[in-house]
C-alpha cells in the first residue's frame, strides 16, 4: 500500500471508532441513535399535486446526493425573499410586459399567492441563497416544513437524511 492510502485507511478506521463510541455513549444515556434517517412526507388536503410532487422530488434528489443533514438553521434573511420576488416580477415584466400585459398581470397575481420556498429547507442544511429558492404553492410549503420539523426534532445535530418517501394517503 502507498503511504497516502494507508493514512486514509487509518483515518477511516478512526472515524468509524469515533462514531461507534458516540453511539455507545448515546445509547447508555438513553438516546435513540440513528446514523441515518428517513423523512416520510404526506400530501395534505389542499396541497397541489404538482407542487407537492415537485418539492418531494427535489428533496429526494438532495438526499441521494447526501446533502440533507439535520441542522440548526441560521436566521433567514428576509431581504433575500423580497429580492427573489422582485427578480421574478422583473423577469415577467421584461418577457411579457409589452407583448402580453394581461398575461404578465396574471402571472404576477399568481406568484403573489405563492410562497418563496427554500428548495432544500434550512433545517436540512439548505443554504439561504437565491440559488436555493423557488416559488411553491402556499399550502404545500406550509405543510411540508412542519412535517420535516416534527420528524427531525429529536435527531442528533448532523444526522444524515438518506431518503425521502411519500406516505400513501390511505
Amino acid at each position: 500500500r502507498s503511504a497516502p492510502e494507508a493514512e486514509y485507511r487509518q483515518l477511516q478506521h478512526e472515524v468509524e471508532q469515533a462514531v461507534n463510541n458516540y453511539n455507545r455513549i448515546a445509547h447508555k444515556n438513553g438516546k435513540s441513535v440513528k446514523p441515518d434517517a428517513t423523512l416520510t412526507l404526506k400530501k395534505k388536503a389542499g396541497n397541489g399535486e404538482f407542487a407537492f410532487n415537485q418539492k418531494v422530488s427535489k428533496l429526494q434528489e438532495a438526499a441521494k446526493r447526501g446533502e440533507l443533514v439535520k441542522t440548526t438553521p441560521e436566521v433567514r434573511d428576509k431581504r433575500l425573499i423580497e429580492k427573489y420576488r422582485k427578480q421574478l416580477n422583473n423577469k415577467i415584466a421584461q418577457q411579457y410586459g409589452r407583448s402580453n400585459p394581461e398575461f404578465a398581470a396574471q402571472l404576477k397575481d399568481k406568484i403573489n399567492k405563492m410562497d418563496v420556498d427554500h428548495i432544500v429547507d434550512l433545517q436540512l442544511n439548505g443554504k439561504d441563497a437565491l440559488s436555493n429558492l423557488q416559488m411553491l404553492d402556499r399550502s404545500t410549503n406550509r405543510s411540508i416544513g412542519p412535517q420535516i420539523t416534527h420528524q427531525i426534532k429529536n435527531l442528533p445535530e448532523g444526522t444524515k437524511i438518506n431518503q425521502v418517501i411519500i406516505k400513501d394517503k390511505r
